[in-house]
């Protein structure tokens, strides 16, 4: 939190911040972030930077998290948020079984319907998350079990844990196994016990994992970043000012685009290197911010800018990357460049001059 503070800081140095502090190290309780949120919208702040998000909802912009936010830019807040980092622990598909072996199909995979990791012993943690929030009359919800079976060098596979909730009973369509586990090559599947129909669904693996295979990047972003109205920022390198391979895709499950942008991280970073030594800030969450500032400076061009308005002038004023829009750099990567030059009449006069460092950084 101290990092991000810094970043938007740097890039908007007159800005006044408001820090919220929703949970300890290890995340935060959907209630505490609801507050954070809430107390926020209460000092009457302009925008408001979330370098954090989740996978244990829906995934459509229907939760709860997604609702307040689209609230809050009616209101004429703008919602800033990472994309999440899990483009490279992700995998995504629909829920079939067109082979009839009781598995969700896993395309792709060369070692059946089963996706493969390896890990050094070291906790992990595999969630199973399908695209069945919205059960209902016509929409009854799917039941699906989690497994994790470790993969011997004779190609002999154990199990050894399982999640198996009945949501028949009106369970989250979710199933996660978390633990510590010996090293090894492990392998995950997932079981049919009722579908209904072919929806998405993702396996997302954390901890001390590797060569997560097959694995997709389409898809990978969490809520709140699929928030309708929010502003959801992916990763590009500074150094080379491409997109990193961990920063979360699109699209939603509702097939909408994400994220809007891409900004810089692995940036130097002062609380980084105070706390650990290490002077280098990666992640979504230091994209994030970058944009967060950027906005405030846009702000300061254009006070009457608020809330949506605000949220199209920032995506206005990024460099094309890719065909646009996408799923990965979205419209593009924030560049003051686009707007140096063209600000509204209620332009501040220090605004400009604010804006020449990050035009540096971007060239």
């Amino acid at each position: 939190g101290t990092g991000v503070a810094e970043i938007i800081h740097a890039v908007a140095p007159d800005a006044r911040l408001y820090l919220a502090s929703v949970g300890l190290k290890g995340g935060a309780s959907e209630e505490e972030v609801i507050k954070g949120m809430r107390w926020l919208a209460d000092q009457n702040v302009d925008i408001i930077n979330f370098s954090g998000g989740g996978h244990a909802v829906a995934h459509d912009g229907s939760a709860l998290q997604d609702q307040i936010i689209n609230s809050l830019v009616e209101r004429g807040i703008l919602w800033v948020n990472a994309s999440g980092n899990e483009g490279d622990n992700h995998f995504a598909t629909l829920t079939s079984d067109d082979n009839g072996n009781d598995w969700i199909d896993v395309p792709g995979s060369q070692v059946g319907d089963f996706v493969l990791f390896k890990t050094s012993g070291r906790g992990i943690r595999v969630l199973a998350n399908w695209d069945a929030w919205q059960a209902g009359p016509g929409r009854p919800r799917d039941d699906i079990d989690l497994f994790l079976f470790r993969v011997e060098q004779n190609g002999n596979a154990s199990e050894i844990a399982r999640s198996v909730i009945s949501q028949r009973n009106g369970e989250r369509p979710l199933e996660v196994i978390q633990g510590r586990v010996p090293p090894g090559v492990y392998a995950i599947g997932v079981r049919k016990v009722r579908l209904s129909g072919r929806r998405p669904i993702h396996l997302y693996l954390d901890g001390d994992v590797g060569g997560f295979y097959p694995k997709t990047a389409l898809g990978s972003v969490g809520s709140p970043g699929t928030a309708v109205r929010a502003l959801t920022v992916g990763a590009i390198a500074v150094d080379s000012l491409k997109l990193e391979g961990f920063s979360s895709q699109g699209p939603t499950d509702d097939q909408r685009n994400k994220p809007e942008l891409v900004a810089p991280d692995g940036v130097r970073s002062a609380a980084f290197e105070l706390v650990d030594g290490h002077a280098v800030f990666q992640g979504t969450s230091a994209a994030a911010p970058h944009a967060a500032g950027f906005a405030a400076l846009l702000k300061q061009l254009n006070p009457a800018s608020r809330g949506e308005q605000l949220k199209a002038d920032v995506i206005k004023a990024t460099s094309l990357m890719d065909s646009l829009p996408n799923n990965s750099t979205g419209s593009g990567m924030i560049d003051a460049r686009k707007v140096t030059g063209n600000a509204g009449n209620n332009e501040s006069p220090g605004a400009k001059e604010a804006l020449k460092p990050l035009i540096n950084i971007l060239r």
